[in-house]
């Protein structure tokens, strides 16, 4: 008796599936490209809101966050810290 042959198409790994998978990553990919060349010209706020979302990419979630840290504290102010702003004081008028 002889064995049916398989069908070897049902074995081939879809080429569109394929791409889908690699496009999310070359997205994020790009992302951190725009927002490092942001952070070189300074623009840390801009580097901030170029990083692709952690929820989007749970993948590179830790690496996202680190960088939004480290971007955080360039433009954001501490309250508590100990540099203090020269304050002008206002000459009252007799």
């Amino acid at each position: 008796m002889k064995k049916p042959k398989s069908n070897p198409q049902w074995k081939k790994k879809n080429p569109i599936r394929r791409k889908k998978k690699r496009k999310p990553k070359k997205k994020c990919k790009d992302a951190f490209q725009k927002a490092e060349e942001l952070e070189k010209e300074g623009n840390y706020k801009g580097a901030w809101s170029a990083l692709p979302k952690a929820s989007e990419y749970p993948d590179y979630a830790d690496i996202i966050r680190k960088k939004q840290d480290e971007y955080e504290r360039h433009f954001t102010h501490n309250l508590f810290s100990e540099e203090k702003t020269p304050t002008t004081a206002i000459n009252p008028q007799p």
